[in-house]
């Protein structure tokens, strides 16, 4: 066997100290990648019917703050500081010449302002978390636009309070209200808790000699992105014992790799067998990873097989909404009593009760929305705002043996190969969430008794 030569030597030790210094950063805030994978991401794999994403990095630091400020944990906000700032300016590094936009806030109701103590206020700070008195939909979709630099308009990034709420005196409100008046009431409840949100736009960068820039194609009504051999790097086939297919493009920078995985069922796999196979298989980047029925080993010869090209469907911005994973979170961490109340500590009202989310008339008052896409994306060149919109750039897809098409669902990871962690996870399931179930403009409780009225 060839030795290892000592600059191999060093850049495997430093990777072994990363994955070290990121494992005991998990172990003193008292978070597990295991229950965080199982219990958030395989939960929200089998019961999303709609497309989202999660930001592993904004999950963490989202927790953290909880933990601190909610529960008084007063080693964690520095640990957290600390390696989050390390990872964040790797990540800003390895996403070249793409980006990773974020933003951190907490929005308060003008007629439920509180004073702050010192130590929340610190809090903020070191957590970067901006406070923000609720002005209505203008200001707020200002404030995503310049943090994300992207235009929102067509989806709601957050879910907030009514503009209307604004003249509202929250004195006057009688708590004492009929069942009939439920909805409204529990209107004014949720203006008494702030509302945390942490936003985050990936822009990465797959290899641009295998991506195709140019065109976006379609076979049955369905868009797609397009990656293609070169004579230079071939698309390989390969085999695992994993119950689904995968596959694994590489990024401009070799710290991140792209993951799809489809045909996938419920209990995807355990968190640790997923990071196995993702480590054994970017080195091969690009290649399609097959499920294999016999069982595989050291001698199993290995059959050498080759495509031309991968399709995988295209996902556009509006295609997103927000996540309210609080009620999930709950069963990661002891945190139930921060949605109890007076959980929130002195961020909102002492009679306050926050909101994890789940009823369709209440604000949730934890949420978080993340979104990835591609730098040079090909929708990026169509002149229509709906990338499914006849335009030039768009080419008919031949069906071939040549060509992989990957169906929905699926699972797209964005896997950081240093630290061994996704960064991003998702599912894209090619669903829009119905404009029905959204409240219209006007009002939540307008909105609630247009569609609840009684039968005749």
């Amino acid at each position: 066997m060839e030795k290892m030569s000592d600059k191999m030597r060093k850049q495997v030790m430093k990777v072994c100290q990363k994955q070290k210094n990121f494992s005991q950063f998990l172990k003193v805030s008292r978070i597990s990648e295991q229950p965080i994978y199982r219990t958030l991401l395989c939960n929200m794999l089998d019961n999303s019917d709609y497309s989202f994403f999660l930001s592993f990095p904004h999950f963490i630091s989202q927790l953290s703050f909880l933990m601190s400020i909610c529960q008084e944990h007063k080693n964690l906000m520095e640990i957290t500081q600390k390696f989050m700032k390390t990872w964040k300016n790797e990540l800003n590094q390895s996403s070249k010449p793409g980006h990773i936009k974020t933003a951190r806030r907490i929005l308060c109701h003008p007629t439920c302002a509180v004073s702050f103590h010192l130590k929340t206020l610190e809090c903020l700070r070191r957590y970067f978390v901006e406070l923000k008195l609720f002005e209505g939909a203008e200001e707020h979709r200002a404030w995503i636009r310049e943090n994300l630099e992207k235009n929102f308009e067509r989806q709601t990034v957050v879910n907030v309070w009514d503009e209307e709420s604004l003249n509202d005196d929250v004195d006057s409100v009688d708590m004492e209200t009929k069942p009939a008046e439920e909805g409204n009431n529990a209107v004014e409840l949720a203006k008494k808790s702030p509302i945390l949100m942490w936003i985050s736009y990936a822009n990465v960068a797959i290899r641009p000699d295998i991506f195709d820039v140019k065109f976006l194609y379609t076979l049955k009504d369905t868009v797609y992105f397009r990656v293609a051999a070169t004579p230079n790097l071939a698309i390989r086939e390969r085999e695992s014992e994993m119950p689904w297919h995968s596959i694994v493009l590489p990024c401009v920078k070799p710290d991140l790799c792209f993951v799809l995985i489809y045909n996938f069922s419920r209990n995807l796999c355990s968190y640790e067998e997923l990071r196995v196979h993702i480590d054994e298989q970017f080195h091969f980047a690009p290649c399609i990873v097959r499920k294999c029925e016999r069982k595989l080993s050291a001698t199993t010869p290995m059959v050498e097989k080759r495509k031309e090209n991968i399709y995988f469907p295209y996902w556009g911005e509006s295609d997103f909404h927000p996540n309210r994973f609080a009620e999930r979170l709950q069963k990661i961490v002891d945190i139930d009593e921060t949605f109890t109340e007076g959980g929130f500590g002195d961020l909102a009202f002492p009679s306050a009760i926050p909101s994890p989310g789940g009823s369709m008339y209440k604000v949730g008052h934890l949420q978080n929305f993340s979104i990835l896409n591609f730098h040079n994306s090909p929708s990026t060149r169509i002149p229509a705002e709906d990338c499914n919109a006849d335009a030039p750039t768009k080419r008919n897809i031949q069906e071939s043996e040549d060509n992989e098409i990957v169906p929905y669902p699926f699972c797209a990871i964005l896997w950081d190969t240093n630290r061994h962690v996704p960064v991003y996870m998702g599912k894209i399931t090619g669903k829009n969430p119905s404009k029905n179930m959204e409240p219209a403009k006007g009002g939540l409780w307008k909105w609630l008794s247009r569609h609840l009225k009684p039968k005749s």
